[in-house]
């Protein structure tokens, strides 16, 4: 799909080719007079999420976890993007999580504000492209793509661990309890009862009882 799109603040127009994937990833391969290559937003799961609400704004486009082994990344006023951010469109400071940067002399350096201007332009054309494509639906397409690998992940380093932990520390208030009884037979302390579906519990001390023992005791 090609959109020829008017840009904010005299920026002139911007050509948008436009692929959405199966994954509800969209890709954005963009031209105009200072800027070409391609943009990608993507639903982004946070931690605890299963339907992600975030999404990653990518400068390039391919699988690799490394920004600069992205494909058609970016040219902007000459200076080849790297980067993005994990940003919520719905924020109204979302472009202030988005980091540009180009390499100079070998080093990661910041784009000119001049160029950050125009690319804030560009990006916010593209988000509006973005939301005008039903990000729910994006972002349950993406939940579903990423949910195998994302349960094994939640599985094994973090179920199963606190699960141990847990058979564990079960084990342990067991103890505790059964110790508690012991000494229960030898003190003056009237632990409060525990709620049947509140077991396995530990004895809880009632308020009062270290008044009504103490009183027991000096009388």
């Amino acid at each position: 799909m090609n959109n020829l799109l008017t840009l904010p603040g005299r920026h002139g127009t911007l050509d948008i080719h436009i692929a959405v994937r199966p994954a509800g990833e969209v890709a954005f391969q963009i031209a105009s007079a200072r800027m070409a290559g391609t943009v990608v937003f993507r639903p982004c799961p946070l931690p605890g999420q299963a339907v992600p609400d975030a999404v990653v704004v990518r400068f390039g486009d391919g699988d690799s976890v490394l920004a600069d082994q992205l494909t058609d990344r970016p040219v902007l006023d000459g200076l080849r993007l790297l980067g993005g951010g994990v940003t919520m469109l719905e924020r109204m400071d979302w472009l202030a999580t988005i980091d540009p940067v180009h390499r100079h002399g070998g080093r990661l350096t910041a784009i000119p504000r001049r160029s950050a201007r125009y690319l804030d332009a560009v990006l916010s054309v593209l988000a509006d492209q973005y939301r005008a494509m039903n990000p729910h639906q994006l972002a349950l397409a993406a939940a579903r793509a990423t949910a195998n690998d994302r349960l094994g992940t939640l599985v094994h380093t973090q179920l199963l661990p606190t699960a141990r932990l847990a058979a564990t520390a079960r084990g342990e208030l067991t103890e505790l309890h059964n110790l508690a009884g012991r000494l229960q037979q030898l003190s003056p302390l009237r632990l409060a009862g525990v709620p049947a579906q509140c077991e396995p519990a530990w004895p809880q001390v009632h308020p009062d009882t270290v008044i009504t023992a103490v009183t027991t005791v000096t009388g």
